[in-house]
C-alpha cells in the first residue's frame, strides 16, 4: 500500500479545516481540562480523536487495493 494512496483516502475523506480536527466543545476550557486532568480511563467525555465513524469506510477502501 502506497503512502500516495492513503493521502488520497484522507483528502477524499477527511475535513482538514481546524475547526473540525479540533472542534472547540463548549469552549476552549474542554481542551484546557483534559491537558490538565487526562483522558485515559475516562469513559465520560467524548473526545473528538477517538470518533470511529469512518474506520468501517476506510478499512473498505483499503482492502479493496491490490497489495
Amino acid at each position: 500500500m502506497s503512502e500516495k494512496y492513503i493521502l488520497i483516502l484522507w483528502l477524499d475523506w477527511f475535513n482538514k479545516k481546524k475547526r473540525s480536527l479540533f472542534p472547540f466543545k463548549e469552549s476552549d476550557r474542554f481542551y484546557q481540562d483534559v491537558a490538565a486532568y487526562g483522558h485515559f480511563g475516562r469513559n465520560d467525555l467524548d473526545f473528538p480523536w477517538e470518533q470511529t465513524d469512518k474506520a468501517a469506510i476506510l478499512k473498505e477502501a483499503l482492502t479493496s487495493v491490490v497489495i
